[in-house]
């Protein structure tokens, strides 16, 4: 009975989909780990450890999202995998740092979701503490 509630629900326009845009947001967090693990490479010390946490927050990121899918769907999420550029570090940063402000606020305007309000807050909050240490990454650089 809920199942039906739900759809008619979405069907009326009362509740937005949860799962709009949740591909697109996979697809940037994979793409955003496979970028984080070709950085470490190029790194060491504090930077590469920085970039390895960030490299797995992002995949359990991607794991996250495409859950969410599946229980809102039952079906599965295919997300491609994604070539790396190979731009420098610190535009590479730049460009990381923009799109995990964009995660951001998609993550906290769904926090309110009744089913994966909570799920949305801790990946909202990850994207806070990506922040924080994509500046610090860039602080290190400047070493």
């Amino acid at each position: 009975m809920d199942e039906q509630i739900k759809i008619w629900q979405r069907v009326r326009g009362e509740t937005p989909p949860v799962i709009d845009g949740l591909p697109g947001l996979a697809a940037g967090a994979l793409a955003r780990a496979a970028l984080y693990a070709a950085l470490a490479r190029q790194m060491q010390g504090p930077g590469r450890v920085i970039l390895l946490q960030l490299q797995e927050e992002e995949q359990l990121c991607t794991r996250c999202i495409k859950g969410i899918h599946r229980m809102a769907t039952d079906t599965a999420m295919h997300v491609a995998p994604v070539a790396t550029s190979t731009e420098n570090i610190e535009s590479a940063l730049r460009k990381c740092y923009g799109q995990t402000l964009r995660a951001l606020t998609v993550f906290d305007s769904r926090v309110n979701d009744m089913e994966f309000g909570p799920v949305f807050g801790i990946l909202a909050a990850k994207m806070r503490d990506h922040c924080c240490k994509l500046t610090e990454l860039m602080g290190i650089l400047q070493i």
